[in-house]
């Protein structure tokens, strides 16, 4: 993780010097803060050389799955879930956990990295942790100094030292105070505090280990609680147990950081709900201290189950987001790999001949409209010439069809009635309506029938409802039956003339008595 004018000023000094400079890194990782891409451009022109496994965990699985989880496989989150590595749940409920489970950890010596995205996040941990220890009584009320942030630390504090300083020896034989050190106060003096420095964890134990020298260090203004730190200050070191607090707005290099800093124990506190979502529901709510308290003081058996479910989702959605970025000499190949593409080729057309289409269109109509209507356009025209765009794709004319339009439904004819010709306008300085002088005529207001008749009549088509049927079959059935009986003695007529009618009322008076 180096920006990328220290990498160019790196290979200067080697090559005027006659040195060979042999970067070592994951491009899958974090890169630099400010501008990175240096290695991604060397590994793309020279060539790279892949370890074939990975040497840092302990267990076979958590080896092939950090491979996987490098690749933005998510698949391999069931892997995660199984041997019980990924917990889920509100985020006040996760800073808790995952502040609970570092100072679990750290009492008992376990060299453990508390990690997030956020440095508004890690200060909050960091603060929640140290007055957990401040209880357990591992860290001393005083005296303490103030550093970034306003921050108070007194012995037994862990602070990380955000500045080189070339001229303190830091605990061991030239190596000298660098920043990103994890340092642990021993006492404060007047010129400064006492500090040793954190070393890597003891390879059997997984203990952690400080130096046995102690040092003076005076500037401390800038450092901050090391408790929990950023992934790109956890990037590089190698821990017994990782624990990782994940917000969800995070991408797939931060998660891979996150999850591969442990030998041993990879473990990951999803939040399933966004802290910064608006609570929807009205009223006071009562002080997140409280359920915390609550939480910290349950028993056993009284902490809530959290399901997954949620979690896995969420790490999905981290994992198939790609953060990698680019040089500057990458992203210029790309941009003229990208000169021919369709796509960009016909965002360039349109963005070129889009005005000059427009300019037509409007003289096209400035030219079909009587004199009298050629006015400023509005912004609705836009929509005209997008109909007019489309018309042209579609084979016609846009002259002719402006003309079409016009005619139809333009100056002195309604749209609905084309021969139907407006009511001329009324004279300038002149309001529309009667004459001078002429009798005005109102109509005679329209009859509205009672409320309580038109109910009664309601009332009534209700309860004939289940007789209407009936008489509409016994009406279409009398055309074809006749009103009256045939009379004693008739005959039905003979002949294929009257069996063909005959059968043709049959037909009428069965479709009659269907309906």
């Amino acid at each position: 993780m180096i920006i990328g004018p220290d990498l160019a000023d790196l290979i200067a000094y080697a090559q005027a010097r006659g040195a060979k400079i042999i970067l070592a890194g994951d491009l899958s990782q974090l890169q630099a803060v400010e501008n990175g891409g240096g290695m991604a451009l060397l590994a793309s022109a020279l060539g790279y050389a892949r370890l074939a496994q990975p040497v840092r965990f302990r267990a076979a699985w958590e080896q092939a799955a950090s491979l996987r989880l490098r690749a933005g496989d998510t698949t391999v989150l069931a892997d995660y879930d199984q041997h019980g590595r990924i917990h889920g749940g509100e985020p006040e409920q996760m800073m808790d956990a995952a502040a609970a489970a570092y100072v679990a950890l750290t009492t008992d010596g376990t060299d453990t990295l508390l990690m997030t995205a956020d440095h508004a996040l890690r200060r909050e941990l960091s603060r929640r942790i140290r007055d957990d220890l401040l209880g357990l009584g591992i860290v001393q009320n005083g005296p303490a100094v103030t550093i970034a942030d306003g921050t108070k630390a007194s012995p037994g504090d862990l602070i990380i030292c955000a500045k080189n300083d070339h001229t303190v020896e830091a605990g061991e034989p030239g190596r000298m105070l660098a920043n990103g050190d994890l340092l642990r106060i021993e006492a404060v003096t007047p010129d400064g505090l006492i500090v040793r420095r954190a070393l890597d964890a003891d390879p059997n134990t997984g203990q952690r280990r400080w130096t046995d020298r102690r040092f003076l260090f005076a500037a401390y203004g800038n450092s901050e609680l090391g408790y929990a730190v950023t992934d790109h200050t956890a990037q590089g070191r190698t821990v017994h147990t990782g624990l990782a607090v994940i917000t969800g707005t995070e991408d797939r290099q931060h998660a891979y950081v996150a999850l591969t800093r442990g030998t041993d124990v990879n473990t990951a506190y999803v939040f399933t709900l966004s802290p910064k979502l608006a609570d929807p529901a009205p009223g006071p709510r009562p002080a997140p201290e409280l359920a915390r308290y609550d939480r910290i003081t349950a028993g056993p058996g009284d902490q809530p189950v959290t399901g997954t479910g949620e979690a896995l989702t969420v790490l999905c959605g981290v994992l198939e987001r790609d953060g990698q970025l680019l040089s500057a000499t990458q992203t210029l190949n790309q941009a003229l790999a990208d000169a021919d593409h369709l796509a960009i080729l016909h965002a360039i057309w349109a963005a070129e001949t889009t005005p000059a289409r427009e300019q037509r269109y409007q003289a096209l109509l400035e030219k079909i409209l009587p004199p009298g209507y050629r006015s400023q356009s509005s912004h609705q025209v836009k929509w005209l010439w997008r109909t007019l765009r489309g018309a042209e794709l579609a084979g016609l004319d846009a002259g002719q069809v402006l003309a079409t339009a016009v005619g139809e439904a333009g100056p002195g004819r309604s749209p609905r009635h084309p021969q139907r010709h407006r009511r001329p306008d009324p004279p300038p300085g002149r309001l529309p309506g009667p004459a001078p002088g002429r009798p005005v005529v109102r109509s005679a207001p329209r009859h509205r029938r009672p409320r309580t008749l038109s109910l009664c009549r309601a009332d009534r088509r209700h309860d004939g409802c289940a007789q209407g049927p009936a008489r509409r079959a016994r009406r279409r059935a009398r055309p074809a039956l006749g009103n009256r009986r045939p009379r004693p003695g008739t005959r039905s007529p003979a002949g294929p003339a009257g069996l063909a009618a005959a059968g043709r009322l049959d037909r009428r008076l069965a479709r009659a008595i269907r309906l």
